[in-house]
């Protein structure tokens, strides 16, 4: 009886884990807050509290009033940008605080 091999690439298996849904949320976050700053600027990014994305919904809450009214008003070219930079459609929905 011949025995078949169940191996798998390490970049393979890394892969399946990155995409899984519990991973794919997580690194997207990360990679969202790791371009803020780039994408946004060093003023919005010193007034920006948490960032927090899930399964295509991306909260941002500020502490500025004014700032928030702002982004809240421009969150479709944001959505854009971020996917843009992202390289995938990620970001579906803002919701800003």
């Amino acid at each position: 009886m011949k025995r078949e091999s169940n191996e798998e690439s390490l970049g393979a298996v890394i892969k399946r884990l990155i995409n899984s849904p519990n991973w794919k949320n997580k690194v997207t976050q990360h990679r969202i807050m790791n371009d803020w700053q780039s994408l946004m600027g060093d003023s919005i990014a010193k007034r920006t509290q948490n960032i927090y994305y899930k399964d295509g919904v991306l909260q941002i809450t500020f502490n500025s009033a004014s700032l928030k009214q702002e982004i809240f008003y421009s969150k479709d070219l944001l959505s854009q940008k971020l996917n843009e930079i992202l390289g995938e459609g990620v970001v579906e929905e803002i919701i800003v605080k």
